[in-house]
């Protein structure tokens, strides 16, 4: 309508009728077939956690302790496909640098956590990392020098 209005106030002049038809009569749409109702899926209320599809909740004879003396901080990666693997760990930071073992240490703390694991101190640089299916017993007395005080715990 608005387009009437201002054609007929510029002068210009339509060809065809507004009302002219510019499509075909099409037939009608054929009716889809109906749905065969399908019966609904049933669902079991089983959780399953993901840490259990790793690591095996009750120790087997496969199980192990391995041993792992790390040089360099890439060793660190040993030390977890360990723990993945579901054995455990000892750790034994004699031969590194503190700054280095350190980070390791943080990193099998985070390893650990992710897993359901532990990680317990043996001695000033020894650390024994555990999986979900172990259980750590025990209390190691800390050992003290000679002003009453044990200053190598401090280090990580």
């Amino acid at each position: 309508m608005a387009s009437k209005f201002f054609s007929n106030l510029f002068g210009v002049v339509d060809d065809e009728p507004e009302t002219a038809d510019y499509y075909e009569d099409q037939q009608p749409a054929q009716q889809a077939p109906a749905p065969v109702p399908t019966p609904a899926p049933t669902r079991s209320n089983k959780v399953v956690s993901i840490n259990n599809a790793r690591v095996a909740q009750q120790p087997n004879s496969s199980s192990k302790i391995e041993l792992v003396e790390p040089r360099v901080y890439g060793d660190g990666k040993e030390i977890v496909n360990h723990l993945l693997n579901g054995n455990a760990v000892i750790v034994n930071f004699d031969q590194m640098d503190a700054k280095v073992a350190f980070r390791i240490v943080e990193y099998m703390k985070g390893a650990t956590y992710a897993i359901s694991g532990k990680i317990e101190r043996i001695d000033a640089e020894i650390f024994l990392c555990t999986p979900q299916n172990f259980e750590i017993s025990g209390k190691l007395a800390p050992t003290l020098s000679s002003d009453g005080l044990d200053d190598r715990r401090d280090r990580y």
